[in-house]
Formats: structure tokens, sequence, C-alpha cells
């Protein structure tokens, strides 16, 4: 989901208003759910970061930065390479060299609809050019004759 967490791109704009879902102990049981799995999304990256080498940190949150100086004694224990795309408009437009409208960028946050599998594999692929560079893998990752 790139920087923004699922809570952010979580919306009740698809319940009908007939329904009286939204401000009920439901919508808050739904709301704290999402609320956790941005909190263990954010502690795993942060465990990631701190007990291996990697050249692609960043900033966990004000207090912790991106924890390069914070290292288990002994040294990494792993090497670990996390790349993100942002599933908004100011970061597909560019990257697809298009315009998406609002609703098929709202679209691509299904990732079980088969019918974004396509435009998702594009992006992934542009990402992955703008994204990935040699010099991130060390040489132990070089395959041997």
């Amino acid at each position: 989901m790139g920087k923004r967490t699922l809570t952010e791109h979580f919306s009740w704009d698809h319940i009908p208003t007939d329904q009286p879902i939204k401000n009920t102990a439901l919508q808050h049981a739904i709301t704290s759910l999402l609320s956790l799995h941005d909190d263990c999304a954010a502690l795993i990256d942060m465990i990631l970061q701190w007990v291996s080498e990697t050249p692609t940190r960043r900033t966990i949150d004000r207090e912790m930065g991106d924890l390069t100086d914070d290292r288990l004694p002994g040294g990494p224990l792993c090497y670990y390479l996390r790349y993100d795309v942002g599933l908004d408009a100011a970061v597909l437009d560019p990257l697809l060299k298009r315009s998406l409208s609002d609703e098929t960028v709202k679209s691509l946050r299904e990732m079980d609809d088969p019918k974004n599998m396509y435009l998702l594999h594009d992006i992934g692929t542009r990402a992955a050019a703008a994204q990935i560079v040699d010099v991130h893998f060390p040489s132990a990752f070089n395959l041997k004759d």
C-alpha cells in the first residue's frame, strides 16, 4: 500500500446511507482491526530494519527514525529489501505516464478483483524498473556458474 496505511485507504463510502453501520460499535471494531493491521506492518518493518542490512531504509516514525545507527550486537542477521508503490494518483500518474480516473485508482486497492490484475502488473513492472538497482544486491546474491 505504499507509505500510506491501510486505515488511510479504507473508506465507509461504499456503505449505503440507509444502513445504520456508521458511528456504531461495529464501525469502531473494524477501524480498530485496520489500525492493528497498520501497527503490525510498522512493527514488522521496524524489526526487519533493526536486524538487517538494508539500502532501502525508511523512516519508521519521528522518534525512531530509520534505525541506521541502532543495530543488534554482532551485526546484521539478514539482508532486507523493500519496495513500495503508493496507490494514489500522485504516484501512479507519473509512473504510468497517463492519468487514471479516481474510480480506477480507488479500485486498485481491491487486490482480489481480477479486473485489476493487468494494471497492477504494469504498475509493479514499472515501479520495479524505477526502484530496483543492482547496487541493492551484494555479491552474495550472484549466482555461481
